[in-house]
């Protein structure tokens, strides 16, 4: 995809001459993804669960790695609710948005992170488990919450 040259069949290339590749992070949770995210992938990006249900997860990926005979390691990317105006309507919002995932929903509602204390925790957990990077989403419309994030990771 990334040389130029046309793909699929087609006359026109996949990208434009001089394109830079863009590091792709493959999810989920199947055999398949694990595979794909070794075969064509740079890193893994697990789903907004907290730290110690997602530690298999890394795992695997990094198995699928291995195996698939690639240098290194893939760059493994986690991702954490927060919502510190109002941590309840944070909850809520993210159980709306997973309604009907069953107890999926409930492990996601529990790692929305309230308080400064849980954000660092949270930070602390991912760490623990060797990640580069961690991705917080607010879980509420509140843009002050993200100069509260800042103020209490940074």
């Amino acid at each position: 995809m990334w040389t130029g040259q046309p793909v699929g069949g087609g006359n026109n290339p996949g990208v434009p001459a001089g394109t830079h590749e863009v590091p792709m992070l493959f999810g989920g949770m199947a055999p398949a993804s694990f595979t794909r995210m070794a075969k064509w992938g740079q890193g893994d990006i697990a789903g907004s669960l907290p730290a110690q249900f997602v530690a298999d997860h890394f795992e695997q990926a990094r198995a699928a790695w291995k195996d698939s005979g690639r240098a290194g390691q893939p760059h493994p990317v986690a991702l954490a609710y927060f919502a510190l105006g109002d941590p309840d309507q944070g909850r809520a919002n993210v159980g709306d948005y997973y309604a009907g995932a069953g107890e999926f929903t409930d492990l996601v509602m529990s790692g929305v992170c309230g308080t400064p204390e849980m954000l660092k925790s949270t930070i602390t957990s991912f760490a623990d488990l060797g990640l580069d990077e961690l991705i917080f989403n607010p879980g509420t419309d509140d843009v002050d919450d993200i100069k509260r994030l800042a103020d209490a990771v940074l």
